[in-house]
């Protein structure tokens, strides 16, 4: 019986449910079969919650006692699930989506948690921001390599009591190995699918009591321009015009598809004495800037990229007063920076080469202490400052931004004006001072609570107050109750309030100046997006093999910044004549909520045999809208229901497959569907499934085979607005081999 159309994606996700319950059952039949014995040694003390991390409270303290709701991957996972990269780990968790080689300035687009872009959460390593120091969308792609990684920590929800802006839908902190953990040299190389290589080195030694250093690198290359002929009608050739309808190029004369990509990174850490520890890394990524868009609206000129590079040196300095008290010391120089060979060529500049600069860097001090009362109550408490100078992106370019000139001197005119109207690069400077402070209690063994607020005073934007409040509940030692709520704000970017783009026409009014049929304008009044959220999560132990976890959250979001037609056309530049323009305004407010539930099986099937079996199964909804208006719309990019699903079979710790499968559903794409209101067209629900093998091969040589869409499966995910490139073809099947080698 055929089902009705508004129920299809219910019985989609229903039948998805059903095969994993099989699954399920069937592994559990199976290990009682198998009469399975205690579990692996090296993961007891993350499934009994005793493992520690850091993120949370920014310092050191079980799972089960943090006030958030928080997942921990282990060494373990990140070897025998393949995590590489960032990436790799935020396709796996739940109620994150992601939507991949989707767009130019971002390349990889992520949500978390229904929060749209990069920016909605932070990306730390021990600690210390890695991406944009500004709070520019950062790319993320194999720019954020692992090789380095003893543990990834994700803290899910409003983080900005402990952490100020862009702590909005969550933090994810890469804690690397010490040197003295490596205690030699690991190389690597791989080779695969897609022109794929890559490479990477880390080495580690502690020399004496004073002095330990870990260095590391990685190099990566790919060339997707084989997606053309996988998917030859979405990149079929057509003419390119002109925004006035004038033909640039015939199809019969359209170049072909391109599409390589390639990153690189450099990591130090150096640790002096027991207590300083001085660090450099290094990000960079260079992606095509035709990224998520179809052939009709670009040309794929290989030398139109985007190049984004990130550069962080830190110090940190723990000092022990007594068994109370301690203090920590923070500071660090960051900076990201487009490269000014950053090139468009498409439709929206009328085909002509347009470069786009942007620089920004922040000095960093921070002073923190935490004090114990006694058993019952911990305080931690701290001080910092923060200066930024920012040249925001810039209106496109007809040449590439010299680097060794101010602003002031690049004498460079607009597109189109015959070099009569010269561009105005600005710059920014502002600053921001905060103080946080944090009361943990233990009232007594079952029983704590947290309570935590942060205030920050920007030049820019004013004044903040963000609170925390947690209660953790442990009856017994199985299972924990968390209830949260925290607030959260995102201060305007330098890209949000100043970001410019457009070009001239060629052509004059009667008045003589130069037409625009648009422009970007800036708005230099933009206020901090804020966020309250509500949330509840439930973990038990069933036993010390098996664990499950459920929470729930409910998210408030005022202020939204949202790009919106100005109803006056802005006339910023002087003797220019703009007919529209739109800018950045407070006017977005959303509501989000949903609940994840997680599971862990952990087995031994004989003294050399384990089985690992986890998942996750996430549901997300809300809806968006703006004062202006009364339309609520649906949440951009997201899936509401998503099932990730791994299965590991080891032994001992030389060999291991990875069976993964995620199943996700119809996901919103960036445009709207004209026949219903508040919906947006959706691209198709998908399941792809994934293969990783790995063996040593000879004393300190191991090997992987990983097989990714191992079905090859054609799918497609939620690609860029425009009705003929809402559905972004995705990879088919492609293999990775590589070798490792530790001495």
């Amino acid at each position: 019986m055929p089902q009705p159309k508004n129920l299809f994606p219910v019985v989609i996700f229903m039948n998805s449910i059903k095969r994993i319950s099989l699954i399920n059952s069937l592994l559990i039949v199976t290990i009682h079969a198998a009469h399975a014995g205690d579990a692996l040694e090296d993961e007891i003390n993350y499934l009994r919650a005793e493992a520690l991390i850091s993120t949370a409270s920014r310092y050191q303290e079980k799972i089960t006692d943090t006030p958030a709701s928080v997942v921990l991957i282990t060494s373990q996972q990140i070897k025998q699930r393949r995590y590489q990269t960032l990436l790799d780990v935020l396709k796996d968790l739940p109620s994150v989506d992601v939507q991949e080689k989707r767009q130019q300035l971002e390349y990889n687009l992520i949500t978390f948690r229904g929060h749209l872009h990069s920016n909605k959460f932070l990306i730390l390593q021990d600690g210390v921001r890695i991406d944009s120091p500004t709070g520019e969308a950062l790319a993320i792609g194999d720019n954020f390599p692992l090789y380095a990684a003893k543990q990834v920590e994700i803290l899910y929800g409003p983080a900005a009591a402990v952490y100020g802006t862009e702590a909005f839908s969550g933090v994810i902190n890469i804690i690397t190995q010490d040197p003295e953990e490596i205690n030699g040299v690991k190389v690597s190389g791989k080779v695969g699918s897609y022109d794929t290589y890559s490479g990477q080195l880390q080495a580690g030694k502690r020399f004496n009591e004073n002095f330990a250093l870990e260095v590391g690198g990685h190099f990566q290359t790919a060339d997707y321009s084989e997606l053309a002929n996988q998917y030859p009608s979405n990149y079929a050739k057509v003419d390119a015009l002109t925004l006035g309808k004038k033909l640039y190029s015939p199809a019969a004369q359209r170049e072909n598809f391109s599409a390589e990509q390639q990153s690189n990174s450099v990591f130090v850490k150096m640790k002096l004495g027991k207590s300083l520890t001085l660090g450099y890394q290094r990000g960079y990524l260079d992606a095509p800037s035709t990224t998520g868009e179809r052939p009709s609206r670009t040309i794929y000129d290989p030398a139109s990229r985007w190049i984004t590079e990130t550069n962080r040196v830190y110090g940190k300095y723990d000092f022990k007063f007594n068994d109370d008290l301690n203090a920590n010391t923070l500071f660090y120089y960051s900076s990201y920076e487009i490269d000014p060979h950053s090139k468009f060529k498409n439709y929206n500049v009328d085909y002509v080469d347009s470069y786009i600069y942007a620089f920004g860097d922040k000095l960093y001090f921070e002073e923190q202490l935490q004090y114990k009362f006694n058993d019952t109550h911990k305080l931690t408490g701290g001080v910092l400052y923060e200066k930024f100078s920012s040249i925001p992106k810039t209106t496109d370019l007809p040449q590439p931004y010299n680097v060794d000139k101010s602003p002031n001197e690049q004498n460079l005119y607009q597109i189109g004006t015959n070099n009569t109207i010269p561009i105005g690069i600005s710059k920014l400077n502002y600053n921001n001072f905060a103080g946080y402070f944090q009361l943990q209690s233990a009232w007594f063994k079952q029983f704590s609570t947290t309570i935590g607020v942060r205030y920050d005073q920007g030049s820019r934007y004013g004044g903040t107050f963000n609170p925390r409040v947690g209660l953790v509940y442990q009856p017994s030692n199985n299972t924990t109750f968390k209830l949260l709520y925290g607030e959260a704000f995102r201060a305007p970017s330098p890209v949000d309030t100043s970001e410019i783009f457009g070009i001239f026409s060629g052509s004059k009014n009667a008045a003589g100046q130069y037409t625009s049929s648009f422009f970007r304008a800036p708005n230099l009044n933009l206020k901090p997006e804020k966020s309250r959220t509500v949330e509840f999560e439930i973990s038990h132990f069933f036993n010390k093999n098996v664990s499950a976890s459920l929470s729930g959250y409910y998210t408030r979001l005022n202020n939204s910044i949202l790009s919106v037609p100005d109803k006056i056309a802005v006339q910023f530049i002087p003797n220019g004549a703009i007919k529209a323009t739109e800018s950045n305004q407070n006017l977005g407010s959303s509501y989000i909520y949903g609940f994840e539930f997680s599971s862990n099986y952990l087995y031994k099937l004989t003294d050399t045999v384990n089985l690992n079996f986890w998942g996750n199964y996430s549901y997300i909804n809300g809806r968006d809208s703006r004062r202006d208006s009364s339309i609520k719309t649906e949440l951009l990019y997201v899936a509401p229901h998503k099932a990730k699903l791994g299965l590991t079979l080891s032994y001992g710790d030389d060999y291991f497959a990875t069976l993964k499968l995620r199943t996700i559903s119809k996901t919103t794409t960036g445009s709207a569907d004209v026949t219903q209101i508040g919906k947006m067209i959706k691209a198709p629900g998908y399941t792809v499934l994934d293969l990783h093998l790995g063996s040593k091969v000879y004393q300190g040589v191991s090997a992987n085979l990983d097989f990714y869409n191992v079905l090859n499966k054609r799918y497609y995910g939620a690609g860029s607005s425009g009705a003929a490139f809402q559905l972004a073809p995705e990879t088919l099947l492609s293999v990775m081999f590589s070798m490792q080698y530790q001495y």
